[in-house]
């Protein structure tokens, strides 16, 4: 038995050798076992997962979840891990799921593309009363963004019960162009879309967009049931050499509503981009002329970006929108053919999040 021990292959007889030499053959030339779309799914997840403290992602196919997973820390102190029940800000793309509640109210003949803004709430300031909804939800409206940090912050520390409240922040700013005249990126614009959303559907946001996308969706807020948020310590004024991220000071956004307010997990956000493909928004033999820009100077259709984008070596037409701000991004990828939908989110304002989304859904 030393010898054994000592000099193992001396000891052995020939044929024993000669197979045991067989089977290290067999093994090295065995095919690979092929990954699983999970496992690929999961393993795109994990590739970004360095640059956020937590992420969430949800595959939908054919109406139907197909995978969802999740890396990282929905609380870093409490060392509590991102679930699938982890909501987040989902920021900017909340402009899809308004601009989809608007596509249903459009399919359902609630609403017209064209109306008016200051047909439905002619409350509002005269300068606003000529924009229609077709030019809101195609970034042509010509009302402001942000101008600055200071804009933007300041505007995140407001607190609102309603998209009423919000308005008086923007509403009597001089328009950036004539409506329809350019493509200009507004959240605001988004804010009094959701004030227009109330007014058609006599519902309060969060009960119009849930009741008319049979979703679930919440508005952020100070108490809001949420991932905690995160921002780069360097990002911090007079913190420019600083390393490592530090939870968020701001604590809401829901002044935003829908530019930038709701709060979602991975699910329910992919589960509208299903809703969508399923013809459950607008009906499928409407699909592709709904989702055909309209307008000469936008590719934005119902707040999102409409384009053939290559899957798998075939065109397929795409609805997708990102959203991204200090404590969180999100990405929505809808494929109408395949009928695959896919969003990523997180609690960081890290790298955009399409490449991951796109690398996912081609897991499926």
């Amino acid at each position: 038995m030393g010898d054994v021990t000592r000099r193992p292959f001396e000891s052995l007889s020939m044929p024993n050798l000669q197979s045991i030499c067989l089977f290290l053959l067999c093994l090295s030339s065995a095919p690979a076992i092929a990954a699983t779309p999970a496992e690929d799914a999961q393993a795109a997840l994990e590739r970004i997962a360095s640059d956020y403290p937590g992420l969430s992602a949800t595959v939908f196919v054919k109406g139907k979840v197909a995978w969802a997973g999740t890396t990282g820390f929905a609380d870093i102190a409490k060392q509590a891990p991102v679930t699938t029940d982890t909501r987040f800000n989902i920021y900017s793309t909340s402009k899809a799921v308004t601009g989809l509640a608007f596509a249903r109210l459009v399919a359902q003949g609630r609403v017209s593309l064209d109306a008016r803004a200051g047909d439905i709430a002619p409350d509002l300031p005269a300068p606003l009363h000529d924009i229609r909804i077709k030019h809101i939800l195609s970034h042509t409206s010509g009302i402001r963004h942000y101008t600055s940090q200071k804009d933007w912050l300041a505007f995140a520390q407001k607190r609102c019960a309603t998209p009423a409240d919000a308005l008086p922040y923007f509403q009597n700013s001089a328009l950036v162009n004539a409506p329809g005249a350019a493509e200009h990126y507004s959240s605001f614009a988004f804010v009094l879309a959701s004030h227009l959303l109330t007014r058609v559907t006599r519902q309060d946001f969060t009960t119009a967009i849930n009741t008319t996308l049979g979703a679930r969706f919440e508005l952020d807020s100070a108490k809001a049931a949420k991932s905690a948020t995160y921002i780069k310590a360097s990002q911090l004024p007079g913190n420019a050499s600083a390393e490592g991220i530090v939870p968020l000071p701001i604590a809401s956004a829901e002044c935003k509503f829908g530019g930038g307010g709701l709060i979602a997990t991975s699910r329910q956000l992919a589960e509208v981009g299903a809703r969508l493909t399923e013809g459950k928004i607008i009906p499928k033999s409407r699909l592709t002329e709904a989702l055909t820009p309209r307008s000469e100077v936008s590719g934005v259709v119902y707040g999102g970006g409409v384009r053939k984008i290559d899957h798998k070596g075939k065109s397929v037409t795409s609805y997708a929108l990102s959203g991204g701000a200090p404590g969180g991004r999100s990405y929505l990828l809808v494929l109408i053919e395949p009928r695959i939908s896919v969003a990523v989110t997180g609690n960081i304002d890290g790298p955009n999040l399409e490449a991951a989304a796109r690398e996912i859904a081609s897991a499926f």
